[in-house]
């Protein structure tokens, strides 16, 4: 029987989906993240900003960042590799 007093885990996951024309599949994987499809330039950037956005956190997990904190760092990430 479970405890009834112990603590789910919190999982978390950013996910990107980019439409591809030419027919290959791309995926680009983190403990917090995944990129999928996407033409080559539309998943590198992406790739990129998903880098960034997990350099920015410094190891916080996703689960331990409000909605608002998360789109202001995945906004900071984007900035970046412009």
């Amino acid at each position: 029987m479970r405890n009834p007093k112990a603590r789910k885990k919190r999982i978390g996951m950013i996910v990107g989906l980019h439409p591809s024309s030419d027919g290959h599949t791309r995926i680009t994987r983190t403990d917090e993240s995944v990129v999928v499809g996407g033409n080559d330039p539309c998943h590198e950037r992406a790739a990129e900003v998903q880098v960034r956005l997990e350099e920015g956190l410094k190891g916080k997990p996703i689960t331990d960042c409000s909605p608002a904190e998360l789109a202001a760092r995945i906004a900071e990430a984007e900035a970046k590799v412009r």
